[in-house]
């Protein structure tokens, strides 16, 4: 049975009628139609009296508008189509909309398809990202975050381009087994542990300028790029590369060559008549072939053989 279709419209509904009674909100095993957006959740509850919005509070300072939610939010297997949009930025309105989850923020399992904003957000309990996907052609944004609870990446996958720049991690950080591609962490804080775990990064990395104020683990994990320009480790740092797999390597490349040597051999016998001695021939050369290509390529697994 397929996950049920609600629009943005009908996400709005549900989650203002949470804030107003002050009771934690719940979604699973959705799709939604549709931008989510904290400026949209602004202009639906500015109006509402107080005493009649027991769950959020609204701080204006100048031009920002913080907006505080003051209930759980747990988001279960839950597909956003539309983007999903924590911070409200526009150089043609003079506000900027910030948000700060005052309870816990769970956003399990999801996919977000078009990226997700959570600049300047501040989460003060556990924030949770579990096994969540964000869409490969929009870069993520957790810039100037804070994170107060414990911050659970695990097993998340980023397509496209993450950016933690300037965050502070006030407790553990935890990427174990994450596909980050892109990922920037310049400036960050770690002032708890953090956890990189057989961790996959794809493309240029940085961890520039940031500190590690307790222990930090990167251990078997896998990279192309990885900078560490200026960083400060201020307590014990664990870093080990993960070592590609020689024997499935191997096998995969004799499969590889047995299936090219049967093309060889085959083509030979449509247009050539081959005797006993061509035959010995071409395995001959294709045995001098193979063992002088493996060599190269166990010392240098990266090798990439072309399409059959």
């Amino acid at each position: 049975m397929g996950k049920k279709v609600i629009t943005n419209k009908d996400f709005y509904k549900r989650f203002i009628e949470c804030l107003k009674i002050g009771v934690s909100f719940g979604l699973e095993g959705k799709i939604v139609e549709g931008d989510i957006d904290i400026k949209e959740i602004y202009e639906r509850i500015k109006n509402i009296k107080d005493k009649e919005l027991k769950g959020a509070k609204l701080e204006k300072r100048d031009y920002k508008i913080i907006i505080k939610i003051n209930i759980n939010v747990y988001m279960v297997k839950v597909e956003f189509k539309g983007e999903f949009k924590m911070y409200f930025s526009k150089n043609t309105e003079k506000i900027v909309i910030c948000t700060i989850f005052g309870g816990d923020a769970f956003f399990t399992n999801s996919t977000f398809k078009k990226g997700a904003n959570f600049d300047y957000t501040i989460f003060k309990k556990d924030a949770i990202f579990w096994f969540s996907k964000f869409g490969d052609k929009n870069t993520i944004k957790f810039r100037h975050s804070i994170f107060e609870g414990v911050a659970q990446f695990n097993n998340s996958e980023v397509g496209f381009k993450i950016y933690f720049m300037n965050v502070i991690f006030k407790e553990k950080a935890n990427f174990k087994k994450a596909l980050l591609n892109r990922a920037h962490f310049n400036n960050c804080i770690f002032e708890k542990e953090a956890y990189f775990i057989d961790t996959e990064f794809n493309g240029k990395v940085k961890f520039e300028k940031l500190a590690f104020e307790s222990i930090a683990k990167f251990t078997d994990i896998l990279f192309d790029s990885l900078s560490l320009r200026e960083a400060i480790f201020n307590d014990i740092v664990l870093f080990k590369k993960k070592k590609e797999n020689k024997i499935k390597t191997f096998l995969w490349q004799f499969i590889y060559f047995q299936k090219l040597f049967l093309r060889i051999l085959n083509y030979h016998k449509q247009h050539i008549n081959l005797d006993l001695l061509h035959i010995l021939s071409l395995i001959l050369f294709f045995q001098h072939y193979i063992i002088n290509y493996l060599q190269i390529t166990l010392s240098c697994p990266n090798q990439k053989l072309p399409n059959l």
